[in-house]
């Protein structure tokens, strides 16, 4: 940028001052500014002021008898492209305007700074997920001695949070989800508010050293069965990582979503949700005791099609408490009552795989009917006489298998369904039982994050 004292003078000012400027500013030019108003009326260049001085040789005369009052100038919100060819195709210096006339700054060949740092916006959106088996066995009292494994799939349903950094200590975060939230004068009184704990859990972990504004939306409702709270946190968690000069790496994010849920909560439940939203795409998961392992299955684009052509969501109206229902499950796990089932159910997941990686999509059916029937084995809350009811209807009208999604007693249904009998089975139940039904569209991405340019 540019001296503006030694690049501009009053309309009343003398010829001699001008000169003096163009001498020191060296580039042959100063611009006019009103007495009054404070406006940038015209420039008068090294030439202008010969010309006037070869008619008139008094160099106390006033500026504003040689100046030239058509002169090329900008706006604040110019593209700086467009300055950029000005000054490489006309002019040497552009002064930049507000909207009443008056100079912001001014700018030229040699002086023309990178972009102006606007409020720092962050978006950041996180894919929430549906499992096909395995689910149970990734829960850290099993897997630590028995090993567990997962398959899974992230869709096209989102959690959404937008992140603006403020330039004070204060906080505010607000939940369009819950229709909450809550103002701090500093992240240091996070300690103190009891509102939103899912969020305040993971904020409390990141300890951002700045204030901002925090905005969290989702495209799905709370205790649906598609991990939500894993994905509310991995969009979060997003957010913050781009402010972060070394990143977090997606393993990284997915064990700090874990930590603030399963620990700082103390709410019981698995591993996957956390791998899932942020990895994206269909992953095989292995747990053990050293490490957690996330195998993104190469599908092919017939398989990917085939899949999302079988498959329907049916969302049962009724929500549920996931922690609960998975402590309950953690405490039969724990006393042994259940490996039988979870070695099968295992057994059946690695199936599913294979069945996927080979395309023989139409085993994904009945392998998902087993699959029930072993989740209703392990954790006898995962169902109810209701959704045994929505389960048996399905099966009736076309259904070759499913499985409620998440720990169970609500949420979504995710059935398989060959696709010539996908019409008729989604009818049935949208006139017979009254329950909404969804396509299903698979997310490839996982966790994704941008940068706005300008502030939001």
């Amino acid at each position: 940028m540019e001296n503006i004292n030694l690049l501009t003078m009053r309309e009343d000012q003398p010829i001699r001052e001008a000169l003096r400027k163009i001498n020191n500013n060296k580039e042959g030019c100063v611009f006019i500014i009103s007495k009054n108003k404070g406006n940038v009326v015209g420039i008068a260049t090294d030439g202008d002021i010969r010309r006037f001085l070869l008619k008139q040789d008094n160099l106390d005369l006033p500026i504003s008898l040689c100046m030239n009052t058509s002169f090329i100038s900008v706006s604040s919100e110019t593209s700086r492209e467009h300055v950029l060819k000005l000054l490489d195709h006309k002019i040497k210096v552009v002064p930049i305007l507000r909207k009443d006339g008056s100079l912001e700054s001014i700018v030229s060949r040699r002086a023309y700074p990178l972009y102006k740092k606007q409020k720092s916006v962050v978006i950041s959106k996180s894919p929430a997920r549906i499992s096909f088996g395995g689910g149970g066995s990734d829960l850290t009292n099993y897997f630590y001695s028995s090993g567990g494994v997962v398959l899974n799939a992230t869709i096209k349903k989102y959690s959404s949070s937008v992140l603006t950094k403020r330039k004070d200590k204060r906080v505010t975060v607000w939940s369009n989800d819950l229709n909450d939230g809550f103002v701090l004068d500093s992240i240091d009184e996070i300690y103190t508010t009891e509102k939103l704990p899912l969020i305040t859990s993971v904020l409390k972990l990141i300890q951002p050293q700045f204030g901002f504004d925090l905005t969290i939306q989702s495209d799905f409702p709370v205790g649906s069965g598609l991990g939500g709270s894993a994905v509310v946190l991995s969009s979060i968690i997003g957010c913050f990582n781009r402010f972060n000069d070394e990143a977090w790496d997606s393993y990284e994010i997915a064990e700090m979503a874990f930590q603030a849920e399963r620990l700082f909560l103390n709410i019981s439940g698995g591993w996957q949700d956390q791998y899932a939203t942020v990895f994206g795409g269909f992953n095989f998961m292995e747990f053990n005791q050293e490490n957690n392992i996330v195998h993104p299955l190469r599908l092919s684009n017939e398989v990917m099609l085939q899949l999302e052509e079988s498959l329907i969501l049916v969302f049962t109206g009724k929500l549920h408490d996931s922690g609960k229902i998975q402590e309950h499950a953690r405490k039969e796990i724990s006393d042994g009552l259940k490996d039988k089932a979870l070695l099968e159910s295992k057994e059946i997941t690695i199936k599913m795989k294979t069945a996927l990686l080979k395309g023989n999509v139409g085993l994904l059916g009945p392998l998902l009917h087993q699959a029930w029937n072993l989740k209703k084995e392990i954790s006898i809350k995962a169902s109810t006489p209701a959704l045994n009811e929505v389960y048996d209807f399905a099966m009736n009208n076309g259904a070759l298998g499913g499985k409620i999604l998440g720990a169970g007693q609500g949420g979504f249904f995710l059935f398989f369904v060959p696709p010539q009998n996908k019409h008729k089975l989604t009818s049935a139940i949208k006139s017979e039982l009254g329950l909404e039904v969804e396509n299903i569209s698979f997310d490839h991405l996982g966790l994704r994050t941008s940068k706005a340019k300008k502030g939001i």
